[in-house]
């Protein structure tokens, strides 16, 4: 059997891990993807953002850019937001079209198509026709889901003392003016998932909203208190923290960088 140096194997492993990186981070950022931005992506090189820290969630930027386009009918304006942590990847991505313009059956072959990319059948929700508008349906992928906003906490919202920390989204881009039409809000809610909003009026003009998350403020919060739990434990069964040789072993990337 032919044995190889050290050196040698130490090499052919870090051109491995070297190559596996884009293809890994790619994996990460897939398969939800709005406007070209992934969602565990970054935000690096990204140009005509304007952010700040955030005002619902402490350790996160928030970032948004507004462009007006030239349609084929109108002109359209888009709005993208996005929420990334300290680390730069994005935890939360958003886009908004005002007006959209649907083709004929443009709406059911758009979710058809999302379902068939994301390999996984789309749960809709739809609203009877109304005067405002002929078609309205929110389609999501994934562990996303929608909680109606109602009962106290539409009651705080409407008193303006609206429950901090909540993703929001209605089926008219606002959310004022639905509540005041009767109409749902929803709260985001679950895990990460992927969501797709068309609004269409009779000419098939409408609204347009896009979005994929990482994570809900319901779920981010049962994720911090976690650590507590484990606080709990007895010393029995913590595991003890392994010494750092040993960590490091565990880590191609970190040996191939000391390399």
């Amino acid at each position: 059997m032919q044995r190889y140096p050290f050196v040698t194997v130490l090499y052919m492993m870090c051109a491995s891990v070297a190559l596996e990186l884009p293809g890994q981070a790619a994996i990460a950022a897939s398969p939800y993807v709005v406007d070209g931005i992934a969602l565990g992506a970054s935000m690096q090189g990204a140009r005509d953002y304007q952010c700040a820290a955030s005002r619902l969630f402490s350790e996160y930027t928030w970032c948004r850019h507004q462009r007006q386009e030239k349609g084929r009918h109108a002109s359209v304006v888009s709005a993208n937001s996005v929420l990334q942590d300290r680390d730069g990847t994005i935890a939360y991505v958003s886009r908004e079209i005002r007006p959209a313009f649907f083709a004929a059956n443009e709406i059911e072959a758009e979710i058809a198509r999302l379902s068939a990319r994301f390999d996984e059948r789309a749960r809709e929700t739809r609203l009877p026709k109304q005067k405002d508008f002929e078609t309205a349906v929110i389609a999501l992928w994934g562990s996303l889901r929608l909680e109606p906003l109602e009962g106290k906490s539409l009651e705080a919202f409407e008193s303006g003392k609206a429950a901090k920390k909540s993703l929001l989204v209605d089926h008219l881009g606002d959310i004022r003016r639905s509540l005041r039409l009767g109409l749902p809000v929803y709260r985001l809610a679950g895990g990460r998932g992927y969501l797709w909003l068309a609004t269409a009026q009779r000419g098939r003009r409408g609204y347009l909203r896009i979005l994929a998350v990482m994570w809900t403020p319901s779920l981010r919060r049962q994720r911090l208190r976690s650590p507590r739990s484990q606080k709990m434990l007895p010393r029995s069964s913590r595991r003890k923290p392994l010494p750092r040789w040993r960590v490091a072993l565990r880590s191609p990337r970190l040996i191939c960088a000391l390399f």
